[in-house]
């Protein structure tokens, strides 16, 4: 079984239980032969940490069974899930209102409230805009087939596990870094200075690793100016 803080490479599969409609997964096999194929995406197993609580609540219940190497298929019902559905969060508004707002409503449009709320809109009927603000998966019983690839068990492992769950497998994989101690030096590539929320992506990376590997850690990340790095290329 899985203890607290441990780091485990998951392959999972995520099923409908009531239509048998497959809603995600990590298979790149499955995921062509369901429609859900995404051009870009990077399919194989991904980092789960015990205890992060990222996951729904039957999910981290089921997992946290598991050993390295095991399979196993579990039943989440709603209230491990994403809840049952609750009535009071379909609203109804004025198609009239919207417009005036600047929307033109379609089915399956998803609209965010100035609260932050997100809902789908269900039916544009008679001047009235349905919009269900209850989670997609809200009643719904899932099915997960999860299998344990491995256990990471050493410092760089982990770490090397969080740049890449961050930064992406393409983009880590330029990312050089040594664990001295009780420090982490981490040399920023000139690849990545002007990428997308790069200071967060840094701060997301240390407090994971001082959260769930080393509380008394320092990480340190190093980006380095040169001559080179202004130089223009050829034309």
């Amino acid at each position: 079984m899985l203890s607290e803080k441990d780091f485990a490479l998951i392959d999972y599969t995520v099923v409908d239980k009531e239509t048998g409609q497959v809603l995600d997964t990590t298979d790149e096999k499955v995921a062509k032969e369901k429609g859900l194929y995404r051009e870009g995406e990077t399919y194989g197993p991904v980092l789960y940490i015990v205890g992060e609580n990222r996951w729904v609540k039957g999910f981290e219940e089921g997992v946290k069974q598991l050993s390295e190497g095991e399979e196993k298929e579990f039943e989440v019902p709603p209230d491990k899930a994403y809840g049952e559905r609750d009535q009071t969060k379909v609203k109804v508004y004025s198609l009239s209102e919207l417009k005036r707002r600047g929307i033109t409503p379609y089915i399956g449009q998803v609209l965010e409230t100035a609260d932050g709320s997100r809902g789908i809109v269900r039916s544009i009927s008679g001047g009235r805009v349905v919009v269900d603000f209850n989670h997609p998966l809200a009643g719904k019983t899932l099915i997960y087939r999860v299998k344990v690839v491995k256990l990471l068990k050493d410092e760089e492992s982990k770490f090397k596990a969080l740049l890449e769950r961050w930064f992406g497998k393409k983009t880590s994989e330029l990312i050089r870094f040594a664990i001295n101690g009780k420090e982490v030096v981490v040399d920023v590539p000139k690849e990545i200075l002007l990428s997308e929320n790069l200071q967060l992506r840094k701060l997301m990376v240390s407090r994971d690793y001082i959260n769930f590997v080393d509380a008394e850690a320092k990480v340190v990340f190093r980006e380095t100016f040169s001559k080179e790095l202004f130089s223009q290329s050829p034309q």
